[in-house]
């Protein structure tokens, strides 16, 4: 096995032991982000959108009526095989090792049979969202006046219908002030004192806050969610239901971001 499934059978497969309490939701939110975010500080854009669909697939799923476990499960691997067909294969034995371990029954088979379903009805849903648009972003600029190059990450993010807002630009903030004005110049002096290497303004909370949120991303913010369901002792549905408003804010706040 080389290149990149060198890495994904050990994501999924011998991923570390979720903490007591864990359940489907959880087991299957930490064996996505490893797959989303295999080891790198920035995921891809297409990450949020992921995980978002994962969950809501999942939220669906959870019906009491069937095996909440196997809806759940079957749900999830589902989506992460159409939207990372590379590690399809290994999702796949995943998902047998997963379903494997409950017992047979018709909650069982019914549990598998609707988390696919639900699973293909996301995936339709977002077929056409604008995720696969190619980049068409273009530096605007004029004759004489040079624009770096550099390539555009995430553009077609920017584009995608969102999950729960009206538009991408809904919450869009206000221009920034004039550099002639005294908020700026207020503003600039903040961040000089405190964003020093060595400030003697800042506080060891404010070092601390910073340092946690250089990293933004599922493989970061997904672990906090995951421990709240923990604490609270969440059963499935519960977990469902608050793990799929936190996918589906913070991706709407990428796109928003991007």
């Amino acid at each position: 096995m080389s290149g990149r499934r060198g890495w994904i059978v050990p994501a999924l497969l011998l991923i570390a032991p979720a903490p007591a309490l864990a359940n489907v939701i959880t087991d299957w939110d930490e064996k996505a982000v490893a797959l989303v975010q295999p080891g790198t500080v920035f995921p891809p854009p297409t990450a949020l959108r992921t995980t978002a669909m994962l969950h809501l697939a999942m939220h669906v799923a959870a019906n009491p009526d069937t095996s909440q476990e196997a809806a759940a499960a079957s749900a999830a691997g589902a989506v992460l095989m159409k939207l990372v067909p590379n590690a399809a294969p290994d999702i796949q034995t995943a998902v047998t090792s997963y379903l494997e371990k409950l017992p047979d029954s018709e909650a069982k088979s019914a549990g598998v049979k609707l988390g696919q379903e639900v699973a293909a009805g996301i995936l339709e849903m977002r077929a056409n969202d604008g995720a696969s648009a190619a980049d068409a972003y273009r530096p605007k600029t004029r004759p004489g006046v040079y624009i770096p190059t550099a390539i555009t990450i995430g553009w077609a993010i920017s584009r995608v219908t969102p999950f729960a807002m009206t538009s991408p630009v809904q919450f869009r903030p206000k221009p920034p002030p004039s550099l002639k004005s005294e908020e700026w110049a207020r503003d600039y002096d903040e961040i000089k004192e405190l964003g020093e290497k060595n400030s003697t303004k800042r506080t060891a909370r404010q070092t601390e806050d910073a340092r946690f949120w250089i990293s933004v991303n599922p493989g970061m913010s997904h672990q906090l969610v995951r421990q709240i369901v923990v604490a609270k002792n969440m059963d499935t549905v519960d977990s469902a239901h608050f793990m799929a408003l936190a996918a589906v804010a913070e991706a709407d706040a990428g796109h928003c971001a991007f």
